[in-house]
């Protein structure tokens, strides 16, 4: 992706998030460290939202996830 982007003519990538600095031993601080390898900058966004498109089989969804517990 990022050597299409740049064949494109891309002047930034978007990586899709990287752990809060101060964090050893979080999960994902080696995908971190990568991401950040690149240089740039860290920005904040408000994050993402899942839209139900059907929402009586994501209840249902949920009640059985419920149930299960």
């Amino acid at each position: 992706m990022i050597l299409d982007a740049r064949e494109v003519g891309a002047q930034r990538f978007d990586f899709w998030g990287i752990t809060p600095e101060g964090t050893p031993g979080h999960p994902w601080e080696g995908f971190s460290q990568f991401k950040r390898s690149f240089g740039g900058e860290a920005v904040e966004r408000a994050g993402t939202w899942d839209l139900g498109v059907r929402s009586m089989r994501h209840r249902i969804y949920r009640a059985a996830v419920r149930l299960r517990r």
